[in-house]
């Protein structure tokens, strides 16, 4: 394994990647003893940490950002005038690993070489928060019948299903002349719907 093969390009590492890049580390100690003190085996040590480094940065900057955006969007509402849209928080760019030069001192005298480095990249480290305009008009949800099972419990009611979204006391006859009814009641788990079917 190479170094400027895992770095071909600037990326980000999973757990599970560092872990393997670790675990082949411990073969080649194995395999010469004296590996680990050469200048490769270091370089790979600060690829390992560097990942690390980046992962716990992308993930906190992610969190700042939305906490950013939810603080900014709530000054917003009570003050929008010093709060112009166009000075809305954006996601920071995601940090990478890449092989970036770094002159050094050897003894032969200054040189260049290459380490794992954190850059950041041309992408966000997450998703835009989109901004929902409180004045906005609402959209209006269609009209959906959607009538499940029958209760067993108590004859001619059915259950209203997630997707209905009729409101309580609205009534329709259906194609053999019989009333459906709509109710909605409070539970100790929140709301629920049933239809009560009434024979003309």
């Amino acid at each position: 394994m190479k170094l400027e093969e895992v770095l071909a390009t600037p990326r980000t590492f999973t757990e599970g990647e560092i872990d393997s890049i670790r675990g082949w580390m411990d073969d080649q100690s194995k395999l010469n003893p004296l590996w680990p003190i050469g200048l490769e085996a270091t370089k790979w040590h600060f690829l390992c940490a560097t990942a690390e480094q980046v992962n716990n940065a992308n993930e906190v900057n992610a969190k700042l950002y939305k906490m950013a955006v939810k603080d900014w969007d709530e000054n917003r509402l009570h003050n929008p005038g010093m709060y112009p849209l166009e000075k809305r928080p954006k996601a920071p760019k995601k940090m990478v690993v890449a092989l970036v030069p770094v002159e050094g001192t050897t003894p032969q005298g200054r040189a260049m070489d290459v380490w794992p480095t954190a850059v950041a990249s041309g992408e966000a480290v997450c998703e835009e928060v989109p901004y929902v305009d409180p004045d906005a008009p609402k959209v209006r949800q269609p009209n959906v019948v959607a009538i499940g099972p029958a209760n067993p419990r108590v004859p001619g009611e059915y259950v209203a299903l997630p997707e209905d979204t009729m409101p309580h006391g609205y009534s329709f006859v259906g194609p053999d002349g019989s009333v459906w009814t709509k109710y909605i009641f409070m539970t100790p788990f929140g709301s629920a719907g049933v239809w009560r079917r009434e024979e003309k």
